[in-house]
């Protein structure tokens, strides 16, 4: 077996790195990952918010994406004009998220954490 051979194998062994996650080296998983995932899902929980926003133009709409890109932990986002919506998914408290938005000055009519209704009462700064 050549050099990179014996390291490949043990990779399979101890675990293998997974693309495109923040999670990184997992160890005692198998190639696909399968056993990744259910790691990562039990380690760090994804959740899904729902935002109803009030944009009146694009440059509104551009204003909540360019926070929304800049967010550290925000593994997805959708910013809708037409539906006066934005859906963050990610491992970040939803507190964090509303401040975010919060921030833009754009007003917050409603939102939601994992289908359940949220206050959008922003907390005070610590």
């Amino acid at each position: 077996m050549s050099h990179i051979g014996e390291i490949g194998e043990q990779v399979f062994k101890l675990g293998h790195w997974r693309h495109g996650t923040r999670a990184g080296f997992v160890p005692g998983t198998s190639v696909d990952g399968t056993m990744a995932r259910a790691i990562g899902s039990v380690a760090m929980a994804s959740h899904t918010y729902e935002f109803n926003v009030t944009m009146t133009c694009g440059g509104c709409s551009g204003a909540i994406d360019r926070v929304l890109k800049k967010l550290d932990g925000v593994e997805s986002y959708e910013v809708s004009l037409e539906n006066q919506s934005a859906k963050v998914v990610t491992e970040l408290p939803y507190e964090t998220v509303l401040t975010k938005i919060a921030k833009t000055g754009k007003k917050i009519n409603s939102a939601k954490a994992d289908g359940v209704e949220q206050s959008i009462e922003v907390p005070a700064a610590a």
